[in-house]
């Protein structure tokens, strides 16, 4: 939070309610933005109550699976989806998990999780081989004192005695980082 401008600098609360001074001339200056919102990559590992997730169908590589899950997987309570285009958001989805490729799996050096596209062989069916006649011998024989298993359901375990989580927030306050050297802007 900016508390004040002045010849200076500029003075901002932290997170901690500690204070910070920049000067005039201070780099970074040019990295505070606003700081009630948050692209999909800074979002991770974030959770507040409640948020609003903007999604463009212009920008075909942002709409994937693996942001669009980031976006919905961050809110405790209320989320709210403003998008552009519903059917064309839905279908980039669809099409694009979002998976990153590495530099050696484009030279073709690696092959991580099977050759995909029109040229791509189809993959084998995994076959474990025979499960009956499989010979463990290798393997050290089962203890002899190990209890012997449930025949039937197990039980269901009463109300009364399971213990609830602690609350570890209880003021449920949104984190916000510390420092000022994060740039919060929304970056569509």
């Amino acid at each position: 939070k900016v508390i004040g401008v002045d010849a200076t600098g500029v003075t901002i609360e932290t997170a901690d309610k500690g204070r910070l001074t920049l000067g005039l001339c201070d780099p970074m200056l040019s990295r505070l933005d606003l700081a009630y919102s948050l692209n999909m990559h800074m979002a991770q590992g974030i959770t507040t109550d409640k948020a609003i997730t903007v999604m463009s169908a212009h920008e075909r590589y942002l709409s994937n699976q693996r942001l669009f899950n980031v976006g919905v997987t961050r809110v405790r309570d209320e989320l709210t989806m403003v998008i552009d285009d519903r059917e064309k958001i839905e279908r980039q989805l669809d099409l694009n998990p979002g998976n990153k490729t590495s530099s050696l799996e484009t030279l073709g050096r690696l092959d991580i999780d099977g050759r995909k596209g029109p040229g791509a062989q189809p993959r084998e069916k995994f076959d474990p081989g025979p499960i009956d006649g499989v010979d463990l011998s290798d393997l050290p024989p089962l203890p002899s004192d190990l209890p012997p298993l449930p025949t039937g359901p197990a039980p269901v375990p009463d109300a009364k005695d399971s213990k609830a989580p602690p609350d570890l927030k209880p003021d449920r306050a949104d984190p916000l980082p510390p420092l000022p050297e994060r740039s919060l802007g929304l970056d569509l």
